[in-house]
């Protein structure tokens, strides 16, 4: 996203699934990690679901983000804050 800065070292996001195919789970995570992590930041208890929440996710080397879900869904994620190394 443009408003966060070169210099950030982790985003806060809002993650949606909408209109969840199953049971599942989403996760984001560093774009630069070569497995997707064991852990979830978002749950879906079945098929035509909406849930939120919050993420707190460090971004990679590079600046970026990857997104995955286990299930068919539609994503919307809004960046609402990021965090920067302090200055010396």
């Amino acid at each position: 996203p443009s408003m966060v800065p070169a210099n950030a070292l982790a985003v806060t996001q809002n993650i949606v699934v909408v209109n969840t195919s199953a049971i599942g789970y989403g996760t984001t995570y560093p774009a630069n990690l070569v497995t997707v992590p064991l852990v979830s930041n978002v749950n879906a208890s079945g098929a035509g679901q909406v849930r939120a929440a919050m993420a707190l996710t460090r971004l990679s080397p590079s600046g970026e983000l990857a997104y995955y879900t286990s299930m068919g869904t539609d994503l919307v994620v809004d960046v609402t804050g990021y965090f920067v190394q302090p200055s010396s």
